[in-house]
């Protein structure tokens, strides 16, 4: 399995998972630290200059400078999307929140993954973490009683029927 993470998950999280032999692809952002071949150390965000709109992979790199560990980092920079939080008068939101997540998106993908090279190129690693926002809000659309089908609200104990709720939320999509 290829297990898809968010920016959230660090180094022991990745080598769980790759302990387990599983394959995992995840976002790093600008506090971490890293080293590019016999490069010093610097922060993940010096390799944002290397992105552009095609996805490009950058080799094995190691992270994190007090417990190094390797991996293969692919980068890639999207077009802005032109999205403005406005406030319910029509102005720009300029809290903190909305500020950060601004920034946020205006980063280029910087991803880890373990996938072997030979049979994933940087495109596919790429299309792989782009999923991830799909699969959340399936489990949203899963879990909402608002939004969604409301499962936790079934207080069904039998996974036959927990199985049809399933297969009705899958056939809705």
């Amino acid at each position: 399995p290829v297990l898809v993470t968010d920016a959230g998950f660090r180094r022991p999280w990745f080598q769980a998972v790759e302990t387990r032999g599983w394959h995992y692809v995840g976002r790093v952002r600008n506090r971490d630290l890293c080293r590019l071949g016999e490069q010093p150390w610097g922060p993940v965000k010096s390799l944002y200059a290397l992105a552009s709109a095609s996805p490009k992979r950058l080799g094995c790199v190691e992270m994190t400078r007090s417990a190094p560990w390797s991996t293969q980092l692919c980068v890639v920079r999207h077009a802005p999307r032109g999205r403005q939080h406005r406030r319910i008068t029509g102005t720009l939101a300029r809290d903190k929140r909305s500020r950060q997540s601004a920034q946020r998106e205006r980063e280029p993908w910087l991803l880890a993954s373990n996938l072997p090279e030979e049979r994933w190129n940087a495109a596919q690693v790429v299309a792989i973490y782009k999923r991830r926002m799909q699969i959340e809000e399936g489990f949203r659309d899963l879990k909402s009683h608002r939004l969604g089908i409301g499962l936790g609200l079934h207080r069904s104990r039998c996974p036959r029927r927990i199985e049809i709720l399933l297969l009705i939320a899958v056939l809705a999509n």
